[in-house]
């Protein structure tokens, strides 16, 4: 049974990303597509990893800290569903577990008023 996993929905499909199952960390992720009500498998992540934070920005996953069943991590990694693979992030500053995420695109907008 995966326990402790992280999840996010982008577009009608769920993620499901690592966790744990019987103590043993998971580096596993699946999609789960809400109109044809079928699972995919997806590349794995390059950590097992639960307890940590996952959040989507501009149609990637990001995956951050949590716990590899040893120790709290400082890890993070962005998943690109387009080419099916995961990319190594600078490590956090700290190790994080059961931490938050969110993302913010910011931007810009110049006006002239006349």
């Amino acid at each position: 049974m995966r326990k402790k996993i992280s999840s996010d929905i982008e577009c009608g499909v769920c993620f499901t990303v690592g966790g744990y199952d019987r103590g043993e960390c998971l580096n596993s992720v699946e999609s789960f597509d809400l109109t044809t009500n079928t699972w995919c498998p997806l590349k794995p992540m390059l950590f097992a990893r639960g307890r940590f934070a996952v959040a989507e920005m501009h149609g990637r996953l990001y995956a951050c800290g949590g716990s590899n069943g040893q120790m709290d991590l400082c890890s993070a990694e962005c998943y690109d569903p387009n080419t099916d693979s995961w990319m190594l992030l600078p490590d956090m500053t700290i190790p994080r577990s059961y931490a938050g995420l969110f993302l913010v695109f910011l931007f810009s907008v110049c006006s002239t008023l006349i």
